[in-house]
Order: C-alpha cells, then sequence, then structure tokens
C-alpha cells in the first residue's frame, strides 16, 4: 500500500497553486487506519483532488 504524504497541484482544475500535507495532525485517524475523507462544501475541489492522485497514481502504474 501506498501512503500519500503530500501533493502539490499547479494550475489542475480549479487550483492555481496549492500542497496538501497529509502528515499534518487532522488528516489521520489514529484508531481506523487507513481511512482517508475529503469533505468541503460544493465546488471546493475535492473531487479535482481524487483526480489528481488518481492520475499520478496511473502515471506510475505505467511507469514501472
Amino acid at each position: 500500500m501506498v501512503k500519500l504524504k503530500k501533493i502539490y497541484l499547479k494550475n489542475y482544475c480549479g487550483y492555481k497553486e496549492h500542497e496538501f500535507d497529509f502528515t499534518e495532525k487532522g488528516f489521520w485517524v489514529t484508531k481506523i487506519k487507513p481511512l482517508a475523507c475529503f469533505c468541503g462544501p460544493n465546488g471546493c475541489g475535492k473531487s479535482s483532488l481524487l483526480q489528481a492522485i488518481e492520475t499520478v497514481c496511473n502515471v506510475y502504474r505505467y511507469h514501472d
């Protein structure tokens, strides 16, 4: 299993420039790892973030 620590998006969908740091306190729930939950209002970029992660994972899959 790959554990994503950070992702940096620049000019991707609605993100001009943003870094997500998943190592910050509050991103991981210690008792039920591994679990990720992206919460936020409509239009804030949750789906765009997941699409970016999927794109990166597919690039690495084809690169092996």
